[in-house]
């Protein structure tokens, strides 16, 4: 899968660059994120484009084919608890899902990348929670940022935000650690202070890029 930008026309346009911010939970690149958009970025949070490709009914027809009507609620709109449940219960299944959902995620991270190509953004910041490397899941960015912070400041700040800390312990043990984020990023910020330091090293990230 790679990023590109066409026209009704089918001519190529010149598309932004893509910037993604990654970290784990609790790490503060959502923070991050909110700063860059503060700053003029465009962002675009792949977790809500997640939530979104749920609703798509490509997605949800495929989803009933591989896990079956209990993943539904009576609405029949996929039950997230449900389908994680579901999913995660085999490594086949988990595998299914992320097949299903990254597809359609993709298509819409093309869609948005293509509205910003129009208006002619110049950088966008595209936030991955479940960035899993250059040679993963998603579309290799022209520039990795990477958010990471102390493991137990991490877990103080997830559990604050009504998190359950084992909940917590049990995600970052599913996710990339961040020596691994820290080889795949380009540059990285470490969150190990207060709020206005984080601002403060973001400000400076971004006008190296503006």
């Amino acid at each position: 899968m790679v990023f590109e930008v066409g026209r009704a026309d089918g001519q190529l346009t010149a598309r932004p660059r893509v910037i993604y911010v990654i970290g784990g939970i609790g790490s503060g690149k959502s923070s991050v994120s909110r700063r860059l958009a503060q700053l003029g970025a465009p962002v675009y949070d792949l977790d809500a484009a997640g939530h979104e490709a749920l609703r798509l009914p490509d997605v949800k027809r495929e989803l009933r084919e591989a896990f079956g009507a209990g993943v539904f609620d009576e609405a029949g709109e996929v039950a997230r608890p449900r389908l994680a449940q579901a999913a995660f219960a085999t490594p086949e299944g988990t595998a299914e899902l992320n097949r299903v959902t990254t597809a359609a995620i993709v298509r819409l991270l093309d869609a948005w990348l293509a509205r910003q190509a129009a208006a002619e953004e110049r950088a966008c910041i595209v936030e991955v929670s479940a960035y899993d490397g250059p040679q993963g899941r998603f579309p290799a960015p022209d520039e990795t940022l990477a958010v990471v912070a102390p493991l137990e400041e991490r877990i103080v700040r997830a559990v604050a935000k009504g998190f359950d800390e084992s909940d917590v312990r049990a995600r970052i043990a599913r996710q990339a650690t961040d020596d691994e984020r820290r080889a795949w990023a380009d540059a990285v910020i470490v969150n190990d202070g207060t709020p206005e330091e984080l601002e403060a090293a973001v400000d400076a990230w971004w006008q190296t890029r503006s």
